[in-house]
């Protein structure tokens, strides 16, 4: 599994290519996190059209993000969440913390509001 993120106009945008199931490297998504926040950025979307797979440590950084943002006062929206990650944020009951789009273009016009 890695990462990249971009800056998509006023959004930091992560994309998660490989599967979030047990790889330590993981957790530098929470250190990018962490860094985008310092930097000031306050509004992000995971795309998640490349992972395949979540498992609860997946989950937990999700939500470790989610949380983050939020106390940092930002938003922090996903994307492109379809079958067994979609499954594992369901029976996991995080679902519905999350505000998730279908599509990249659908999430990036919903912090605009167009």
């Amino acid at each position: 599994m890695d990462f990249s993120v971009q800056k998509v106009n006023e959004v930091t945008l992560f994309e998660i290519n490989g599967d979030m199931w047990g790889n330590p490297d993981m957790f530098k998504i929470i250190d990018e996190t962490k860094a985008q926040l310092e930097k000031g950025e306050r509004k992000f979307l995971v795309d998640l059209k490349k992972t395949k797979r979540l498992d609860s440590t997946g989950v937990g950084i999700l939500i470790h993000m989610l949380t983050s943002v939020k106390n940092a006062e930002g938003e922090l929206r996903l994307c492109e969440v379809t079958g067994k990650t979609k499954a594992a944020l369901s029976v996991t009951g995080v679902w519905q913390i999350f505000e998730i789009h279908g599509t990249r273009e659908e999430a990036l016009r919903s912090y605009t509001g167009f």
